[in-house]
């Protein structure tokens, strides 16, 4: 290649680049990217975490109520420690966000609840928000490859597979609250 002609490439370039610089100016940004998505919630729970006012959770026969009192999660008058509160967050967050993986519509799914575990759950939540009817869930056993688990949600009549950290992050929470560390004494709210 001449000199001539490579002065001439560099020169396209940089008129390239500029076009491209006076056109992102006109337009106010770059070209939008076709491939990306929009994000959707698309989990069982249709309020936003930060409208829930109450959870209940059932785990090995032991209940915990725990209720908003303003910015605070509050069980058995105690306030919730940062960490125990960002793991209902989470927990929470999953419910609104995580979309089921399959949703098992087959005639007969109440006769079948053992063969999902859903017949002794192992575990169950309620979560309410104000003037809003409760949403009831139970969480049953894992699919036969144990990469999923089965969840009933109380009033649909279909059975959901829901990724194992759906039902592993209330697990998680119930363990702290079994250990007690979610309850920080003389923290009573009045």
């Amino acid at each position: 290649m001449t000199p001539t002609c490579r002065r001439l490439l560099v020169r396209l370039c940089v008129l390239g680049a500029l076009a491209y610089l006076v056109l992102m100016v006109i337009t106010g940004a770059r070209p939008r990217q076709a491939q990306f998505v929009a994000f959707e919630a698309a989990g069982v729970l249709a309020q936003q975490p930060d409208e829930i006012g109450s959870v209940r959770l059932v785990a090995a026969e032991q209940a915990w109520e725990l209720t908003r009192r303003g910015r605070d999660w509050v069980v058995m008058d105690a306030v919730l420690p940062p960490a125990a509160a960002q793991q209902l967050a989470l927990a929470l967050k999953i419910l609104h966000t995580a979309r089921p993986v399959r949703v098992l519509r087959e005639a007969g799914l109440d006769a079948r609840a053992a063969d999902y575990g859903l017949d002794h759950p192992t575990h169950a939540v309620e979560v309410a928000a104000a003037g809003q009817p409760p949403l009831r869930l139970a969480f049953g056993g894992t699919t036969p490859d144990g990469a999923l688990r089965y969840m009933r949600v109380e009033g649909r009549p279909v059975v959901y597979l829901v990724s194992n950290f759906v039902p592993d992050e209330w697990q998680a929470l119930a363990d702290t609250l079994r250990a007690g560390a979610a309850i920080t004494p003389g923290s009573t709210v009045p």
